[in-house]
């Protein structure tokens, strides 16, 4: 049993846990809500030939959530807090 128990607490060390909201977004609203963050009014290009890009890009988030996680911030505050650092940083 304390094999198995060490086994187990050895696994979970290792193993990744992404924090996400687990709401899909797309890319053309990713890059909207970016340029509105940093104030960009110019055109944004598509490439015609690959048009729907990737179908889904939502992260599964049940394991977070059951250790009890819960977003608190949106990504668009994310975005600007993100923003705000670089320009910040900035040399």
């Amino acid at each position: 049993m304390e094999f198995l128990l060490t086994q187990n607490i050895m696994m979970m060390k290792t193993r990744r846990v992404f924090k996400s909201t687990g709401e899909d977004i797309t890319i053309k609203q990713l890059a909207q809500t970016i340029s509105e963050v940093v104030g960009y009014d110019g055109e944004i290009v598509w490439n015609e030939l690959k048009p729907n890009g990737t179908p889904r890009k939502v992260l599964n988030v049940d394991k977070i959530k059951y250790l009890g996680w819960q977003p608190k911030i949106s990504l668009e505050d994310r975005i600007k807090k993100t923003y705000e650092w670089y320009l910040n940083e900035k040399v």
